[in-house]
């Protein structure tokens, strides 16, 4: 996730013509996607060339009309960009993705994995993209909720984009393509980021542990194949041996980080959480994700640490409620972590300026708190970020 490019500018962008006009490009636009995304009829196995010059056309259009943005400044984004903007971004960004997808689909279907494995990525970034321009919209809504002032409608707005599920789908046509391409670490790594996916879907708990552990099986199976299924399981299972122990991982990364050796630390770290993750040791990749998240955020990574802190945050909440049925009132430590990660996440949602958002969090943790001194460290955050919200100035039409 973190912001990548910018969109481009370009004719067509900015605010000449009118909402409506703009919608009616953006439902073209996405017909022709669902158009050229329909699987040819059974009898006709010759890849439908018109499609992928139909996609082309569909991602040179959307690149067009995105009106200048940039990603990488957040406080720009909630702040200063033009509300018009946002929401165009927004509409057009889920436009990119699915047209992406659709191609990436399209070069599998007719064997070019390569060409599969690039475009299914660029979905991935516009899917990282559009997260990052819609929570700073939502921020801004927030905002104007808090100060009392009515956001009004999305004026560009044409429906939602569930970015997770969107990733999920990706990913799963990306292992497939990587399992052809016999790229064993990047399947090992697919997986991971599967399973972190579909650990920040909406839903209960005991729906989120089954849809991670579904995962797992499978890549379990990929790696113990006898070779029928055309998958070289000795590639995976040494690649899998490969990430070394967890707990190694771990303590290697805690010793990187005392030498100051930032990216050394980092790396393993993400190697304890993707070697955890393979092997369903929730709560030993909660840690090594809370560690990731601790290093990104002291050197500054503000958004990338966001990355981490949201499985983290599912993680110990799963374990604690796990830990309830098991010990009743005794769960002490879990509770107490999953209130750490919550309290950390309302910090660093204020590094990401997103102020309301962080508002609303430390409330929750606030309301778990069992101390004094727990409920006292929320309320004076909770100042902090009234103090930030009295100050900022949302400019709903820079000059």
């Amino acid at each position: 996730g973190g912001g990548g490019g910018g969109g481009g500018g370009g004719s067509g962008g900015g605010g000449e013509r009118s909402p409506e006009d703009f919608k009616d490009d953006v439902a073209a636009l996405q017909r022709a996607v669902s158009e050229a995304a329909r699987p040819n009829p059974k009898p006709n196995p010759n890849p439908n060339p018109n499609a992928e010059a139909a996609l082309g056309f569909v991602l040179d259009r959307v690149t067009a009309l995105l009106p200048p943005l940039d990603y990488g400044d957040a406080h720009k984004l909630v702040y200063r960009a033009e509300r018009a903007a946002l929401e165009q971004h927004i509409a057009l960004l889920a436009v990119r993705h699915q047209a992406l997808y659709a191609l990436g689909v399209r070069l599998a279907a007719r064997g070019d994995r390569e060409g599969a494995v690039r475009e299914l990525r660029r979905a991935l970034a516009a899917a990282d993209d559009y997260e990052l321009v819609d929570a700073a919209y939502r921020e801004r809504r927030g905002l104007c909720e808090l100060r009392g002032t009515d956001f009004g409608p999305n004026a560009h707005g044409t429906g939602r984009f569930p970015h997770d599920e969107e990733r999920g789908k990706t990913l799963v046509q990306l292992i497939q393509a990587s399992l052809e391409l016999g790229d064993a670490a990047e399947v090992c790594e697919l997986f991971g980021a599967l399973i972190q996916v579909v650990t920040n879907f909406d839903g209960g708990n005991d729906v989120i542990e089954g849809m991670r552990a579904t995962h797992r099986k499978r890549f379990q199976a990929y790696m113990s194949d006898d070779g029928s299924g055309g998958v070289d399981a000795a590639a995976l299972r040494a690649a899998y041996e490969a990430l070394g122990d967890c707990e190694a991982s771990l303590d290697a990364g805690r010793r990187h980080y005392k030498r100051q050796r930032v990216s050394d630390a980092i790396a393993a770290f993400k190697r304890a959480v993707l070697r955890a993750r393979l092997d369903g040791r929730d709560e030993l990749e909660a840690r090594a994700l809370f560690n990731c998240a601790w290093v990104l955020r002291h050197v500054g990574r503000h958004q990338e640490a966001r990355v981490f802190l949201r499985p983290c945050c599912r993680l110990w909440h799963i374990l604690e409620r796990r830990e309830s049925r098991e010990l009743g009132p005794k769960r002490t430590e879990r509770r107490k972590n999953y209130n750490q990660v919550l309290y950390d996440t309302a910090k660093n949602l204020m590094q990401c300026q997103r102020w309301a958002a962080a508002k609303s969090c430390c409330a929750h943790v606030r309301g778990l708190a069992r101390t004094k001194q727990a409920v006292e460290l929320c309320r004076k955050l909770e100042a902090q970020i009234d103090e930030e919200i009295a100050r900022g100035s949302i400019v709903r039409s820079p000059r």
